[in-house]
């Protein structure tokens, strides 16, 4: 019925996948309580966050040194002045992989939260989200487990 790359949901229950074979299977009678939120889509998200910011601070004050210190001699093309230049963009590109690390660990997707006893799982289903298949997927777990919750 509903399939990602993470669970496949029909009426035999959730399976959880891994490397596209079922690692877990959750009969819906001793699920406690489904829940949908929107979660972080990284689940290392603080660390990659915070990657992110140490190479972009890095390469900002590499930057700054590096201006600091440029000149350019226009008559003179040796090779001091392509050592500068090769010095100015090699920074700019470690600023552009650090500020897409940061804006990569801040992007949200829906998340469906299993809690059987004290086991929490958080999928997550941006798949059925550009699917438009959510509310669906809602309506179909409360009629399974009657503890559904949208968040």
């Amino acid at each position: 019925m509903f399939n990602t790359p993470y669970v496949q949901i029909n009426e035999n229950g959730i399976d959880l996948l891994k490397n596209q074979s079922i690692s877990k299977h959750i009969d819906y009678k001793i699920i406690d309580n489904v829940t949908f939120k929107k979660g972080y889509q990284l689940n290392n998200w603080v660390f990659v966050f915070i990657l992110g910011i140490v190479i972009s601070f890095c390469m900002i004050i590499w930057e700054i040194e590096i201006l600091t210190n440029f000149s350019i001699n226009p008559g003179i093309q040796d090779l001091s002045n392509k050592i500068y230049w090769i010095l100015f963009i090699f920074p700019l590109i470690f600023l552009v992989l650090g500020i897409s690390l940061i804006i990569t660990s801040l992007k949200k997707c829906p998340k469906l939260i299993i809690k059987i006893n004290d086991n929490s799982f958080e999928i997550s289903i941006k798949e059925l989200e550009s699917e438009n298949k959510i509310d669906e997927l809602i309506e179909y777990l409360k009629n399974k487990t009657c503890k559904s919750d949208k968040k």
